[in-house]
């Protein structure tokens, strides 16, 4: 009877670790989080809030809700920019948390934006860890001039320089961090030499790109 009882429990076991094996390899595992990047990302980006920040001003950020989809890269993040932030004199970011796709491309919402944007004040800051600000043409021309400075992180090569020079022309991006254009056919990886950070990445002053605002580059 006890050997009869072994075998089953060992059979049982067997069975879970294949449905175990059988799991991670059609759902495949979390993806492994390099904290010190994301970490670095935080501070690059509340430095360019820091910079841009006037007496008296607030500081709001735009990220992706992580409540109901876990991503421990954007909360790292966060986690480094409000320390920053509170480290040169700043207080609590006010964030908003918006539930959006987790599967779809890194965009801010242009509607909780053009809110955001309209009722800003001079000296605050806003910033968007989803992506350049993109407004339709109808949602630039009701805000008139814009108040607020922003910041944003647009990673991925989706924006080039030049796309980035017009939202700064048009008052909509005067800092962001974005990723280093990789050389034809390579991927672009940190080496031994360099901070793994500033492989990947690089702050833009658009106050000092901007120029004549290119059409078709509003949303």
């Amino acid at each position: 009877m006890r050997t009869r009882t072994s075998t089953s429990v060992l059979s049982v076991a067997v069975v879970l670790a294949s449905w175990t094996a059988i799991w991670a390899v059609t759902s495949g595992l979390p993806p492994r989080v390099e904290p010190r990047i994301h970490d670095e990302i935080g501070l690059a980006l509340a430095r360019e809030a820091v910079r841009l920040l006037g007496p008296g001003g607030s500081v709001t950020v735009l990220a992706r809700d992580t409540s109901t989809f876990k991503q421990p890269a954007i909360d790292i993040a966060l986690g480094s920019f409000t320390r920053e932030l509170k480290k040169n004199g700043g207080k609590d970011p006010v964030v908003q948390a918006l539930q959006v796709d987790p599967l779809r491309p890194l965009q801010v919402p242009a509607g909780d934006l053009h809110e955001l944007l309209r009722h800003g004040a001079v000296g605050d800051v806003v910033v968007s860890f989803m992506g350049a600000p993109l407004l339709s043409d109808e949602q630039r021309a009701s805000l008139g001039a814009v108040k607020p400075k922003v910041v944003a992180f647009c990673p991925g090569g989706i924006f080039g320089t030049q796309e980035l020079k017009a939202l700064g022309g048009q008052g909509l991006l005067h800092a962001a961090v974005v990723s280093r254009p990789a050389k034809a056919g390579t991927t672009l990886v940190p080496d031994a030499g360099r901070e793994p950070f500033d492989a990947l990445y690089e702050r833009l002053d658009l106050a000092a790109l901007a120029g004549p605002a290119i059409p078709g580059t509003a949303r």
